[in-house]
């Protein structure tokens, strides 16, 4: 099968400045439909249009195009809806080409980063509702250690309590956090709907 180009010495001169005709329109309809700063796309898909219509009706015969003008606006359109289609391509699937394992690795770590921060927050949530349902007792006796940094001897004289039972107080208000702020496990089902254990 012959290339495009190969074709290119077959286009006879009257199709080439009938064609010729065609480009300032052509040109025109693709500058005003990609923006400024792609003017040079729009120059390289005009050439491409008239190119590419110069070849089809090479291969199929100059009859099949009654109007001119508006077979070579058709062929336009397609190369600029493939432009468009292509650039979404690249803005979507490609990394910019500066350092692409780098990008990769960086878009990875702000990712990481946000799931952490929300995880986090989530974290923090549970916790705050944990410490809610905690006695008061537990609550003063975890809040004179943890934030305001007392020795634990010192925060059971402050309650009044024998550090012995302080200490078992801790563990209870500990075991609680912890079983309220652990992250639940999914449920499994079995295949006929019936949860499992």
């Amino acid at each position: 099968m012959r290339t495009e180009r190969e074709h290119l010495g077959d286009i006879d001169a009257e199709l080439w400045n009938e064609l010729i005709v065609s480009y300032p329109a052509v040109l025109a309809l693709f500058r005003v439909q990609l923006a400024r700063n792609r003017w040079k796309d729009a120059e390289d898909l005009a050439q491409d249009t008239i190119v590419a219509a110069a070849v089809s009706l090479t291969r199929a015969g100059r009859e099949h195009a009654v109007d001119l003008p508006r077979y070579v606006l058709g062929v336009a359109r397609h190369k600029l809806a493939d432009a468009r289609r292509a650039a979404y391509r690249a803005r979507r699937y490609l990394v910019p080409a500066d350092d692409p394992l780098e990008a990769i690795a960086d878009r990875r770590a702000h990712e990481i980063a946000i799931e952490h921060r929300l995880l986090e927050v989530e974290r923090r949530r549970r916790l705050a509702n944990a410490a809610d349902q905690l006695a008061p007792i537990e609550r003063d006796l975890l809040r004179l250690c943890y934030e305001e940094g007392l020795p634990h001897g010192k925060a059971c004289d402050a309650l009044g309590i024998d550090p012995v039972e302080g200490s078992r107080i801790k563990y209870r208000a500990f075991r609680r956090l912890s079983g309220s702020v652990s992250t639940p496990a999914a449920p499994s089902f079995a295949p006929g709907g019936a949860e499992n254990g």
